[in-house]
């Protein structure tokens, strides 16, 4: 891992300059925490397609420095290699790897974004995309893992139907076309790819859990709005859990909550969520699921 291997691999990610820059310029220089970030990496790599069994990432010490805020981005790019190599033995195109793979890029911007500093926001999250178990086509991602139990049984379907984990990738409008686009042809990719999982002759169900699907937005935002329209794709349960936090969190990108007053809104979807719950309501983390095409 040279500084200019580095800035390859970065560029190919679609790493902005300046992250890039950053990232390359605070790669550590002690063999020992070289070796640390080397031992992270084999640990992610040796549960590439595993979904059972996570990879354990030590905590970096404070005293790396500016190094700490990259630690997990140093340990999934010392891996890249065999990511991709994963990847091109179950058949998907470079293309799709490079735009899967681009979710460091986008964790790398938001956490500049939240928090004004470099680092990587959601590491958990980039890791599961570097094992092999989230790909992204076009607009969405899809997550390879069953409905489940719970899951299950509240969609109405059985437990152990094949199923993918919907998610909205971070960043621009969720154009109905687009999503679209992108449901239309993700059963087929599985498919092909992922055969074992996701065999021709049974249903897959996409499931999503996310404040997307909060009817209550409804209620709030205009019907034809790209929140609303994505909502009603889905069947909505009673699987819900509290999503206050979450959803503010994520519609204003702040660390942390904190006082609603504080809050300054811009967008509509920013004054919608904060009416409601400046009013005495409160948003909900809602389950649904689809039949994928």
């Amino acid at each position: 891992m040279t500084p200019d291997w580095l800035t390859a691999r970065l560029d190919w990610l679609g790493v902005p300059p300046a992250e890039a820059e950053e990232l390359v310029a605070t790669f550590p220089t002690d063999p020992a925490h070289r070796r640390e970030i080397v031992r992270a990496g084999e640990a992610i790599g040796a549960s590439i397609g595993d979904h059972d069994h996570h990879p354990t990432v030590p905590e970096t010490p404070a005293d790396w420095g500016a190094a700490a805020r990259y630690f997990v981005a140093y340990a999934c790019l010392s891996v890249i290699e065999e990511v991709i190599r994963d990847h091109r033995d179950h058949g998907v195109p470079d293309a799709i790897s490079a735009h899967s793979l681009n979710a460091l890029s986008l964790n790398l911007e938001r956490h500049r974004r939240i928090f004004g500093t470099g680092g990587l926001d959601g590491p958990a999250w980039v890791i599961d995309v570097w094992r092999g178990l989230i790909f992204r086509l076009g607009r969405l991602d899809y997550r390879r893992e069953p409905v489940g139990p719970v899951a299950g049984a509240a969609a109405g379907h059985p437990a152990d139907e094949p199923g993918l984990s919907v998610h909205i990738p971070i960043g621009g409008p969720l154009d109905p076309a687009e999503c679209d686009a992108s449901l239309a042809r993700t059963a087929a990719f599985f498919r092909r790819h992922f055969p074992d999982e996701y065999p021709r002759d049974r249903p897959i169900i996409g499931h999503c859990r996310s404040w997307l699907l909060d009817p209550q937005l409804a209620d709030r935002l205009p019907a034809e709005s790209n929140i609303v329209r994505f909502g009603r794709r889905f069947m909505i349960t009673d699987d819900a859990d509290p999503g206050d936090r979450q959803t503010v969190r994520w519609v204003f990108e702040t660390p942390e909550p904190g006082e609603l007053a504080a809050l300054r809104p811009r967008t509509r979807l920013e004054h919608a969520v904060l009416d409601h719950l400046t009013e005495g309501g409160h948003w909900r983390i809602q389950f649904g699921w689809l039949v994928l095409p």
